[in-house]
């Protein structure tokens, strides 16, 4: 049950970053500094939110994980290689930093230290999911996306991954 919350939850809050982002471009578009300082706080106060979801949502027992949960994420009854990535609101919020990276490297001065909690806040959600792999195993067992073979364990996954959506909306 907590597995399934925890990711409505999570469903919800990337949705919202959505809307926080698209307002924070509308207001630097305007020129309203204010609002866009407003924007970009409510992203990160959101995306904070998300890594606690993350961390709610894994507390319980390994053996109820491997017992139920895992399987509920492997074929039958997903296909293969399934994952939080393939879901349409994560796939346009990476899309979204994409197209705000020219914009976020070139904010006013005003909006620097903003900017810098931001991509913090989104490192946090990525160190919350890193938790979450290594909690279960993910330290060591390789991510649902990756095949057995490449002997690439989940939470290496995860951090490259920190690391190319951070530096996406980072400064350089």
């Amino acid at each position: 049950r907590r597995w399934r919350v925890g990711h409505h939850v999570f469903f919800v809050l990337t949705q919202s970053v959505v809307v926080a982002l698209q307002s924070f471009q509308s207001a630097l578009e305007e020129a309203d500094i204010a609002g866009a300082r407003r924007n970009l706080r409510l992203a990160a106060r959101l995306l904070r939110a998300s890594a606690a979801a993350f961390v709610f949502t894994a507390e319980f027992s390994a053996n109820q994980y491997h017992g139920g949960v895992r399987q509920t994420m492997e074929a039958p009854f997903v296909g293969d290689g399934f994952s939080g990535l393939l879901s349409p609101d994560h796939q346009y919020l990476v899309r979204l930093f994409a197209r705000l990276r020219p914009a976020l490297r070139n904010l006013p001065e005003e909006l620097v230290p903003d900017h810098r909690a931001f991509t913090r806040a989104l490192g946090a959600v990525y160190d919350s999911h890193k938790y979450v792999c290594a909690r279960f195993g993910g330290d060591t067992g390789t991510s649902l996306r990756t095949s057995d073979a490449s002997g690439l364990p989940a939470v290496s996954v995860l951090h490259a991954l920190k690391l190319a959506r951070t530096k996406i909306v980072g400064r350089t």
